[in-house]
Protein backbone atom coordinates (compact mmCIF):
# COMPACT_ATOMS: atom_id res chain seq x y z
CA UNK A 1 0.00 0.00 0.00
CA UNK A 2 1.37 3.72 -1.05
CA UNK A 3 1.21 6.01 1.72
CA UNK A 4 -0.14 9.54 0.04
CA UNK A 5 2.05 12.56 1.18
CA UNK A 6 0.02 15.11 3.95
CA UNK A 7 -0.11 18.75 3.09
CA UNK A 8 1.93 20.50 5.02
CA UNK A 9 -0.81 22.69 7.35
CA UNK A 10 -1.72 26.15 5.41
CA UNK A 11 0.21 29.39 6.77
CA UNK A 12 -1.34 31.33 10.14
CA UNK A 13 -2.58 34.07 8.22
CA UNK A 14 -2.37 37.74 10.48
CA UNK A 15 -5.39 37.76 12.90
CA UNK A 16 -6.42 34.14 12.77
CA UNK A 17 -7.66 33.28 15.83
CA UNK A 18 -4.94 31.31 18.13
CA UNK A 19 -7.01 28.49 19.67
CA UNK A 20 -9.48 27.37 16.29
CA UNK A 21 -6.70 28.75 13.26
CA UNK A 22 -9.99 30.37 12.47
CA UNK A 23 -10.52 34.28 11.41
CA UNK A 24 -12.83 36.24 12.91
CA UNK A 25 -15.92 36.67 10.38
CA UNK A 26 -14.86 40.50 9.86
CA UNK A 27 -10.88 40.08 8.41
CA UNK A 28 -10.61 39.84 4.65
CA UNK A 29 -9.84 36.49 3.06
CA UNK A 30 -6.83 38.27 1.52
CA UNK A 31 -5.18 41.74 2.68
CA UNK A 32 -5.49 44.79 0.18
CA UNK A 33 -2.25 46.48 -1.38
CA UNK A 34 -1.20 49.55 0.48
CA UNK A 35 -2.27 51.88 -2.61
CA UNK A 36 -5.58 49.85 -2.91
CA UNK A 37 -6.43 50.01 0.88
CA UNK A 38 -5.67 53.71 1.05
CA UNK A 39 -8.33 54.64 -1.85
CA UNK A 40 -10.70 52.77 -0.18
CA UNK A 41 -10.36 54.32 3.28
CA UNK A 42 -10.24 58.20 1.83
CA UNK A 43 -13.58 57.05 -0.09
CA UNK A 44 -14.91 55.72 2.91
CA UNK A 45 -13.84 58.94 4.67
CA UNK A 46 -15.06 61.00 2.22
CA UNK A 47 -18.28 59.50 1.63
CA UNK A 48 -18.82 59.73 5.69
CA UNK A 49 -18.15 63.30 5.88
CA UNK A 50 -20.20 64.47 3.54
CA UNK A 51 -23.12 62.46 3.90
CA UNK A 52 -23.03 63.61 7.48
CA UNK A 53 -22.51 67.01 6.47
CA UNK A 54 -25.55 66.87 3.98
CA UNK A 55 -27.88 65.29 6.52
CA UNK A 56 -27.46 68.04 9.40
CA UNK A 57 -29.11 71.23 7.65
CA UNK A 58 -32.17 68.39 8.15
CA UNK A 59 -32.46 68.95 12.00
CA UNK A 60 -34.33 72.27 10.80
CA UNK A 61 -36.22 71.39 7.59
CA UNK A 62 -37.90 68.42 8.59
CA UNK A 63 -38.70 68.03 4.72
CA UNK A 64 -37.58 63.74 4.88
CA UNK A 65 -38.51 63.88 0.82
CA UNK A 66 -36.19 66.18 0.29
CA UNK A 67 -33.72 64.96 2.74
CA UNK A 68 -33.87 61.67 0.87
CA UNK A 69 -32.60 63.59 -2.74
CA UNK A 70 -30.34 65.74 -1.29
CA UNK A 71 -28.33 62.16 0.23
CA UNK A 72 -28.95 60.26 -2.88
CA UNK A 73 -27.71 63.11 -5.03
CA UNK A 74 -24.69 64.07 -2.77
CA UNK A 75 -24.29 60.19 -2.56
CA UNK A 76 -24.22 59.82 -6.39
CA UNK A 77 -22.35 63.08 -7.00
CA UNK A 78 -19.35 62.52 -4.64
CA UNK A 79 -19.35 59.11 -6.40
CA UNK A 80 -18.62 60.16 -9.55
CA UNK A 81 -16.72 62.88 -8.37
CA UNK A 82 -14.49 60.58 -6.48
CA UNK A 83 -14.15 57.63 -9.52
CA UNK A 84 -13.23 60.21 -11.88
CA UNK A 85 -10.35 61.77 -10.14
CA UNK A 86 -9.30 58.97 -9.26
CA UNK A 87 -9.41 58.50 -13.16
CA UNK A 88 -7.43 61.07 -13.71
CA UNK A 89 -4.81 61.32 -11.11
CA UNK A 90 -4.03 57.72 -12.24
CA UNK A 91 -3.33 59.09 -15.67
CA UNK A 92 -6.59 57.62 -17.20
CA UNK A 93 -5.27 53.64 -17.07
CA UNK A 94 -7.45 52.54 -13.72
CA UNK A 95 -10.15 50.25 -15.38
CA UNK A 96 -13.45 51.13 -14.96
CA UNK A 97 -14.45 48.19 -12.20
CA UNK A 98 -11.25 48.84 -9.97
CA UNK A 99 -12.32 52.80 -9.45
CA UNK A 100 -16.27 51.37 -8.72
CA UNK A 101 -14.82 49.38 -6.29
CA UNK A 102 -12.56 51.67 -4.88
CA UNK A 103 -15.29 54.20 -5.10
CA UNK A 104 -17.88 52.28 -3.22
CA UNK A 105 -17.61 52.96 -0.10
CA UNK A 106 -19.31 56.43 -0.65
CA UNK A 107 -22.29 55.18 -1.74
CA UNK A 108 -22.43 52.36 0.98
CA UNK A 109 -22.50 55.28 3.45
CA UNK A 110 -25.82 56.32 2.30
CA UNK A 111 -27.29 53.29 2.58
CA UNK A 112 -28.76 52.82 6.44
CA UNK A 113 -29.44 57.19 6.27
CA UNK A 114 -31.36 56.57 3.16
CA UNK A 115 -33.08 53.47 4.41
CA UNK A 116 -34.02 55.29 7.68
CA UNK A 117 -35.36 58.29 5.83
CA UNK A 118 -37.54 56.37 3.60
CA UNK A 119 -38.95 54.34 6.34
CA UNK A 120 -39.62 57.93 7.73
CA UNK A 121 -41.27 59.22 4.95
CA UNK A 122 -43.34 56.30 5.44
CA UNK A 123 -44.90 57.23 8.64
CA UNK A 124 -42.65 56.12 11.58
CA UNK A 125 -40.37 57.10 12.71
CA UNK A 126 -40.69 61.24 12.98
CA UNK A 127 -38.59 63.00 10.29
CA UNK A 128 -36.58 64.04 13.23
CA UNK A 129 -35.51 60.61 15.07
CA UNK A 130 -34.93 59.58 11.14
CA UNK A 131 -32.10 62.57 10.29
CA UNK A 132 -30.63 62.09 14.13
CA UNK A 133 -30.37 57.95 13.95
CA UNK A 134 -29.12 58.56 10.33
CA UNK A 135 -26.32 61.03 11.83
CA UNK A 136 -25.75 58.65 14.54
CA UNK A 137 -24.92 56.05 11.98
CA UNK A 138 -22.48 58.41 10.46
CA UNK A 139 -20.60 59.50 13.69
CA UNK A 140 -20.28 56.02 14.73
CA UNK A 141 -18.91 55.12 11.18
CA UNK A 142 -16.33 57.91 11.42
CA UNK A 143 -15.60 56.30 14.94
CA UNK A 144 -14.67 53.00 13.37
CA UNK A 145 -12.69 54.42 10.70
CA UNK A 146 -9.56 52.97 12.12
CA UNK A 147 -10.95 49.56 12.68
CA UNK A 148 -12.10 49.59 8.99
CA UNK A 149 -8.22 50.60 8.20
CA UNK A 150 -7.02 47.44 9.57
CA UNK A 151 -10.20 45.59 8.27
CA UNK A 152 -8.85 46.33 4.90
CA UNK A 153 -5.17 45.67 5.66
CA UNK A 154 -5.92 42.67 7.91
CA UNK A 155 -4.66 43.52 10.87
CA UNK A 156 -6.26 43.20 14.13
CA UNK A 157 -8.44 46.38 16.08
CA UNK A 158 -6.49 47.34 19.42
CA UNK A 159 -8.02 49.23 21.64
CA UNK A 160 -5.79 52.38 20.69
CA UNK A 161 -7.08 52.32 17.25
CA UNK A 162 -10.55 52.00 18.15
CA UNK A 163 -10.11 54.99 21.30
CA UNK A 164 -8.65 56.74 17.83
CA UNK A 165 -11.89 56.41 16.16
CA UNK A 166 -13.65 58.70 18.32
CA UNK A 167 -10.63 61.52 18.30
CA UNK A 168 -11.67 60.91 14.32
CA UNK A 169 -15.17 61.29 14.93
CA UNK A 170 -14.74 64.61 16.53
CA UNK A 171 -12.66 66.11 14.01
CA UNK A 172 -14.55 65.01 11.52
CA UNK A 173 -17.34 66.32 13.27
CA UNK A 174 -15.54 69.71 13.66
CA UNK A 175 -15.06 69.36 9.86
CA UNK A 176 -18.88 69.13 9.10
CA UNK A 177 -19.86 71.85 11.20
CA UNK A 178 -17.07 73.85 9.12
CA UNK A 179 -18.71 72.99 6.02
CA UNK A 180 -22.64 73.46 6.91
CA UNK A 181 -21.94 76.92 8.36
CA UNK A 182 -19.90 78.35 5.48
CA UNK A 183 -22.09 76.16 2.85
CA UNK A 184 -25.52 76.63 3.95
Amino acid sequence: MTERPQNPPPPARPGAARRTGRRPWYYRREPLSEHEAARRLSAYIYGNILILAALVPFQEDLDTGRAMAVVIGTALSTFVAHAFSEFISGGGKAQPAVLIRESLPILTTATVPMLLLAISWLGWPSAWVAVLLAELVIVVRIALTGAVAARLNAEKSPLRILLSGVIVAGVALLIVLLKVTLTH
